[in-house]
């Protein structure tokens, strides 16, 4: 009988994390051989990188030991901090290298980025309807036209036109088979900005007061999930409730005590799907800014947002997510944003080795 010993090592190792925006300085180096400004530009991400580490970081290390022998051996470094901004300070050549200085600006990776940047793309998505079958519909109808009609009217479609359709689901969003055959068969989808899928819930129930005095009673939810178009990450919900009194031979009641009324109560619902609406504005305000890979051409990254996702030339970016394999060597891959169209943009890759291709997601930094 053969019998196997396997022990798993792991180790955590947390530095301190900043709690504010504060400026740190840090020094880059790279090798200074052919183009002195592809040396100036690598020294700057090595800077960069640099500046993320005094932010703080959390190592974990794991080892795979079986029968007495090493069989693998990995380390894992995430960083708790972002690079919001830099300038570049000085610049040297000593003994075959390009060395740099810059003054960086870093923030916690988790505080929200919220400013006076244009709302991105926002993809109305199909409404999900759970109705209570016992309901008149001509009580849950009309709430439900008012509701899909202020959500075009407020993320820029045409609330008129009645053959514009719900946006397309994103491929990071998509669940369903069918969703994922339509996106790959037709390729609508959207790479950036957010969607935004409502729902609406509609319960009725009956209520009775004293004297016998009897009615039914609606009650609604309405919702907003948004969800980051490029990740799939959910950003958070939005949710409003009301109550509506409807009408029993003849007769309305008010919700609170039933006591007979001569007309219909109901919340305010313009109030309501106002407040709903800019809860979720809000929301995508402070939203981190993720666009999706293209493209790849040398060291330039193809994105799938511009100008209308919120980016400016100039902009930092990180490529996939603050976690990276630490074994060898410490690199967070980023670029910066060269140039800008509408709904389009090209970032520079500081590193070439780094990763980067079709499919990968490039979060802004700042």
């Amino acid at each position: 009988m053969i019998r196997r010993a396997i022990v798993a090592l792991s180790m955590l190792v947390a530095s301190p994390a900043i709690a504010r925006e504060q400026v740190v300085e840090a020094t880059g180096v790279a090798p200074l051989s052919g183009d002195p400004a592809q040396a100036r530009w690598r020294a700057i991400g090595d800077a960069l990188r640099q500046a993320i580490a005094a932010g703080g970081m959390d190592m974990r290390a794991a080892t795979l030991i079986d029968r007495n022998v090493i069989r693998s051996d990995a380390m894992w470094a995430t960083a708790q901090a972002r690079v919001t901004g830099y300038r570049l300070t000085d610049e040297w050549r000593e003994a075959g290298l390009m060395k740099v200085s810059i003054s960086a600006t870093i923030a916690p990776i988790d505080a929200p980025s919220c400013g006076a940047d244009p709302l991105p793309p926002v993809h109305l998505g199909e409404m999900r309807l759970d109705v209570d079958p016992a309901l008149d519909p001509a009580a849950a109808d009309p709430l439900v036209a008012q509701f899909r009609y202020a959500l075009r009217r407020a993320f820029g479609a045409d609330p008129s036109d009645a053959t514009l359709g719900p946006a397309a689901v994103p491929l990071s969003v998509a669940t369903r088979s069918w969703d994922r055959y339509s996106v790959l068969a037709y390729g609508n989808a959207p790479g950036s900005g957010v969607y935004v899928r409502p729902y609406v819930r509609l319960t009725g129930r009956a209520v009775s007061g004293p004297g016998l005095v009897k009615g039914r009673r609606m009650d609604a939810l309405l919702g907003l999930e948004l969800l980051d178009a490029a990740r799939g990450t959910l950003l958070g919900r939005a949710e409003r409730d009301g109550d509506w009194t409807l009408a029993s031979r003849g007769w309305d009641y008010l919700p609170a005590d039933y006591r007979p009324a001569r007309r219909a109560t109901s919340p305010d619902v313009r109030g309501m799907i106002g407040r709903l609406i800019e809860d979720a504005r809000e929301l995508v305000r402070c939203r981190p800014v993720a666009i999706r890979i293209a493209g790849r051409q040398g060291d330039d990254l193809l994105l799938g947002g511009g100008s209308d996702s919120g980016l400016k030339v100039g902009d930092l970016l990180r490529v996939g997510g603050p976690t990276v394999d630490a074994s060898e060597s410490l690199d967070w891959p980023m670029a910066q944003v060269v140039s800008l169209g509408d709904s389009t943009a090209r970032a520079r890759l500081f590193d070439p080795a780094s990763r980067g291709n079709a499919g990968h997601v490039a979060t802004r930094m700042r």
